[in-house]
Order: structure tokens, then sequence, then C-alpha cells
């Protein structure tokens, strides 16, 4: 398992590549992935937490393509597995685009 630092750099990276690729809006990007993290990335699975347990089914349902698209482009694969989990000392944590202003900012 990686240091906390490069997992959480591989996020800010996916993040930003996120917000630049215009496929949804920030304000979707926000919502879904404000309180989101890397925890764990091997070559068979990538895992995440999440602040709330509702966004969990929505996330791998909508967006698991999507997470495998940007860790390709990030880190150059994309593990076959994306596990999300609930971490719920994310929801006062502050979101990752920090500066980026939009509607849920306001």
């Amino acid at each position: 398992m990686q240091k906390n630092d490069d997992l959480s750099a591989i996020w800010k990276f996916m993040y930003d590549n996120m917000i630049e690729d215009h496929a949804i809006t920030v304000t979707a990007i926000d919502l879904w992935f404000g309180n989101f993290d890397l925890r764990e990335i091997t070559d068979e699975k990538a895992v995440f937490a999440v602040d709330q347990t509702a966004k969990v089914d929505i996330i791998k349902k909508r967006y698991t393509d999507y997470l495998k698209e940007h860790l390709d482009r990030v880190i150059g694969f994309a593990p076959p597995n994306i596990e999300i989990y609930v971490d719920e000392s994310l929801r006062g944590a502050p979101p990752v685009g920090e500066g980026i202003i939009s509607p849920l900012r306001m």
C-alpha cells in the first residue's frame, strides 16, 4: 500500500483532470467527488472512500468507468476493480477542489 501523501496526490490530479475534462459539470463533480478520497491502489483494484452511504451505489453504477478513465490518464493504467466504502470522517473535510467556485459553495 502506498503512502497516504502519494494517494492524495493521485486523487488531486484525478480530480483536477475531471474538472478540466468537462464531461460532467463542476457541480456534479463537487457533489459526487468533493468529499471522496483514494485509499489504496494495486494492479487489481482501486479503493476509494466517500462521505455518505447514499453516494456509494450511485457512484458505482454511474461513475466507475469515469473513475477508471481518469485513473488511466493520471497513472497510466486502470485497475479492473473499483471498491468504494463510506468513511464518515470525510464529511467534515474541505472538498478537494478548494478554490473552485461553484453554486454548491456560494
